[in-house]
């Protein structure tokens, strides 16, 4: 019988299909111990162990863990960030409730479809030994991020921004209040709070905080 010779891709690896989809499962499989249990807690076995594979397999597709990380960052962080900032209408960015509100949604539905990111972003972002901070912090849109604050200054300037607010500071603010209760669930699971938590409930308390603040002012009285 004829032998059908095998096919390579670029830098002589096989090309997507079946091994291709095992790559997948092996980066799913890391991002989720990544996420678990810290990236420095997480060996290259524990990663081939949880995917179905051998330690080998991983070092034949990512060499090692820094490969990994990068693997991560590239195919799974990148494109969640690139989503985040992606352009926001003119009309949009000259109102400052609807920009605050399609901020949230987007991160809502990140992280609806990456329940892991919040765990990442706490343990290996925003913490200052993490390992994902400096490759996360590289694909920051700095033009964007400035963008959106000037737009809000003038938005503030105009009286549609609270005057003591910080523009600078408003879409760091939305990250954290939608971040850090996904990433406290275990704490919040112990309380009442944490079976209330959920999208809807997340996104109705974050638009309430940030759109209107916790302590309304109260109406005017009518003059008689």
């Amino acid at each position: 019988m004829k032998q059908t010779a095998k096919k390579y891709g670029p830098h002589g690896r096989p090309p997507a299909g079946k091994n291709g989809d095992k790559r997948e499962h092996i980066l799913d499989s890391a991002l989720n111990l990544f996420a678990g249990q810290g990236i420095a807690g997480t060996t290259i076995a524990q990663v081939a162990k949880a995917a179905g594979v051998t330690p080998a397999m991983v070092h034949y597709y990512f060499t090692n863990r820094e490969g990994l990380l990068d693997a991560i960052v590239a195919e799974r962080l990148a494109p969640v960030i690139a989503y985040i900032w992606a352009d926001i209408s003119e009309k949009t960015l000259n109102d400052p409730r609807r920009v605050v509100t399609e901020l949230v949604d987007r991160l809502l539905e990140t992280v609806g479809r990456m329940p892991q990111l919040p765990f990442l972003w706490s343990r290996e972002v925003l913490h200052a030994g993490g390992l994902l901070r400096r490759r996360v912090m590289s694909l920051i849109p700095v033009e964007r991020f400035e963008t959106l604050s000037r737009y809000l200054s003038g938005a503030q300037r105009e009286g549609l921004l609270n005057a003591r607010a910080a523009p600078a500071l408003v879409f760091i603010s939305v990250l954290g209040v939608i971040m850090l209760p996904l990433a406290a669930q275990d704490i919040l699971g112990r309380t009442s709070a944490g079976s209330a938590l959920n999208r809807e409930t997340l996104r109705r308390h974050v638009l309430a905080l940030l759109l209107d603040g916790l302590c309304p002012q109260p109406e005017p009285e009518a003059k008689p």
